[in-house]
């Protein structure tokens, strides 16, 4: 069940709905209007059920690993970047070293090959990462247009990896000032706080349907998507500017180090 539910959300991704919400623009076609809007109730409904499976701060595998993690010795936080396989050697007493649980904290990447998973971290998921966003010192980044408007502000950042370390989300979302830049690797019901501050979304991954692009045009702010290496490129104070009008992101001025 949880695989089936996993499986048809990922069915709402952008490369599946962006050229129906761009035909949606350009027509009156009312039939397809009311589908996409059921559409997104749909979305919504999947993202909230793997959230109360995985990701949620209660979410049944959030409480297992805290469970198992008490039996075993090992913390929930480090349980996280267990494989599937790893966590079953801990009933025959192997524990992966604490060296190898620090890399896969600070970097972490599965390639799915068609159901056959292979993992990296470290120096090597780096080299992936690098490789696929490019090494950049530009101080502009460029993206999908999902609500227009222009505005310059302090950027708030949310790093990939981050929704896995409650303490670290809650700290960053108190933090955001009302009228802040949200920028994140993607948006999710959890950091709706931040959400709710945001006088603009600017998103690494994404498209016209997905959560960002609906929470910028619900609450009506600037909202870019899909720009690839926003989190990589801009940092925590920096002051930016989102230009929504042209898909833009600047960076004004790197915040003090």
């Amino acid at each position: 069940m949880c695989g089936e539910c996993i499986n048809q959300y990922k069915k709402t991704e952008f490369i599946f709905v962006d050229r129906s919400y761009l035909e949606s623009q350009k027509s009156e076609n009312q039939e397809l209007n009311d589908n996409l809007e059921k559409y997104e109730k749909i979305k919504f409904e999947f993202r909230d059920s793997i959230n109360t499976i995985f990701f949620g701060k209660n979410s049944y595998y959030q409480r297992i690993l805290e469970k198992l993690g008490k039996e075993i010795g090992v913390s929930s936080e480090d349980l996280q970047q267990y494989k599937s396989s790893e966590i079953l050697e801990l009933f025959e007493g192997k524990k992966v070293d604490n060296k190898t649980v620090k890399e896969r904290f600070r970097r972490n990447v599965i390639i799915d090959h068609d159901g056959d998973f292979e993992y990296y971290w470290g120096k090597e998921a780096e080299k992936i990462i690098d490789n696929f966003l490019g090494e950049t010192m530009e101080s502009e980044v460029s993206g999908t247009i999902v609500n227009k408007g222009k505005i310059t502000g302090i950027a708030r950042i949310i790093k990939p990896g981050w929704h896995e370390d409650l303490s670290r989300i809650k700290e960053a979302m108190e933090c955001m000032n009302k009228g802040d830049i949200l920028v994140s690797e993607t948006t999710s019901p959890d950091i709706m706080i931040a959400i709710r501050k945001a006088g603009a979304i600017v998103t690494d991954q994404g498209g016209l349907m997905s959560h960002a692009a609906i929470m910028a045009r619900e609450m009506n702010v600037p909202g870019i998507v899909g720009c690839g290496n926003a989190t990589k490129l801009i940092n925590d104070g920096d002051l930016i500017e989102v230009d929504a009008n042209n898909g833009t992101v600047r960076i004004i001025k790197k915040a003090k180090s």
